[in-house]
């Protein structure tokens, strides 16, 4: 659903797009998401429904900071080139070190891009996300130590991976 068009994936196709995936979820009737998702338990349509509702404050709040220029696409493209040049120099200047990190850090990003879209699509991602979509900030501690319990009893390594980001992040922004 949130799949965006083909003039701005990239060239592994797998580019997420808020707005592609705001749109679509509108065009879905409620009895079609129900068929769609109550498959995976009616929470898990609920936790979608609260999700939609978060991408779309998300979109609102960032309408101030809107491109309607066009120049972020060129900007994106640049940098994919410049990743390009950048490691061709390095190699040029015989520094191989240099040119591999920057061409990991590229395909390090487009990884993590990649992660986010399963995460995205894991039912309990999904609801553990929309179920403390409400929560007071001071609360997100707890929260991940829940998360982490939900992980070990169901294996699953993708909400490990999750809790850990985040838990980078809480810790980066004190």
């Amino acid at each position: 659903m949130g799949r965006a068009t083909n003039s701005q994936q990239n060239s592994a196709g797998d580019v997420f797009s808020m707005l592609s995936f705001l749109t679509n979820w509108n065009k879905v009737s409620p009895e079609a998401r129900k068929a769609l998702f109550d498959r995976h338990g009616p929470i898990f349509s609920h936790s979608m429904d609260r999700i939609a509702k978060m991408a779309e404050r998300v979109r609102d709040g960032s309408r101030v900071f809107h491109n309607t220029s066009g120049t972020s696409r060129q900007a994106a493209l640049i940098q994919m080139a410049g990743t390009s040049v950048i490691a061709g120099q390095s190699l040029l200047r015989g520094n191989v070190a240099e040119a591999i990190y920057t061409i990991g850090a590229s395909a390090a990003a487009a990884g993590m891009a990649n992660g986010f879209a399963r995460l995205m699509t894991n039912p309990r991602a999904v609801m553990w996300l929309a179920h403390n979509t409400d929560k007071p900030v001071g609360e997100i501690l707890g929260q991940l130590q829940m998360l982490r319990r939900i992980a070990q009893d169901t294996k699953d390594p993708e909400l490990v991976e999750l809790a850990d980001e985040l838990e980078k992040q809480v810790q980066g922004s004190r």
